[in-house]
C-alpha cells in the first residue's frame, strides 16, 4: 500500500519514509495530487470543504468519512474500502459495526 502521510503521523515506524503532505487543516493539494493516489480519504471534523472542492477539481476520487461514534467506525471503513475495491474487482470486509 503506498501514499502519503501527514507532517504528524509517525507510526508505525514507516511512515516517516512515506512522502508527507501537509496535516489535515494544511494539505498540500499538489504533493496529494502528485502522488496519484487512487483513493483520497477525507475527514468532515478536520478537512475544510474547499480541500475537496480542489481535490475533485483534480480529478481524484475522495472519500469523505464523518463517523458520530465509534461503533461506527467499522462501517465508515468497509464503506471506504468498497468504493475502492469495486474500481479495482476486489472485495473487502474491515469489521461490521455494532450497536446497529
Amino acid at each position: 500500500m503506498g501514499g502519503g502521510v501527514t507532517d504528524y503521523c509517525n507510526r508505525p515506524p514507516e511512515a516517516s519514509a512515506r512522502p508527507h503532505v501537509g496535516g489535515m487543516i494544511n494539505p498540500s493539494i499538489e504533493a496529494i495530487v502528485g502522488l496519484k493516489p487512487d483513493l483520497i480519504v477525507l475527514s468532515m471534523e478536520g478537512n475544510m470543504r474547499a480541500d475537496f472542492v480542489r481535490l475533485t477539481a483534480f480529478g481524484a476520487q475522495v472519500f469523505v468519512t464523518n463517523p458520530r461514534k465509534s461503533r461506527t467506525c467499522p462501517r465508515q471503513s468497509n464503506r471506504c474500502a468498497g468504493r475502492n475495491e469495486r474500481k479495482n474487482g476486489g472485495e473487502v470486509n474491515y469489521g461490521t459495526a455494532g450497536g446497529r
